[in-house]
């Protein structure tokens, strides 16, 4: 019994870790496609000439 249980532990344990690198990549790419386009619009200095 108490194998069977571990074993329901590490399957939770396991299904979370993926949901939450799911959820934390979907949110940082949104938040990098934001930034990206917000950088897009800044205009660059010039590069000075030697």
């Amino acid at each position: 019994v108490d194998r069977l249980l571990d074993m329901c532990r590490t399957v939770v344990n396991v299904t979370g870790d993926m949901a939450a690198s799911v959820i934390i990549d979907h949110m940082t790419r949104s938040e990098a496609e934001l930034a990206e386009e917000h950088l897009g619009k800044v205009p660059t200095p010039a590069m000075p000439e030697h």
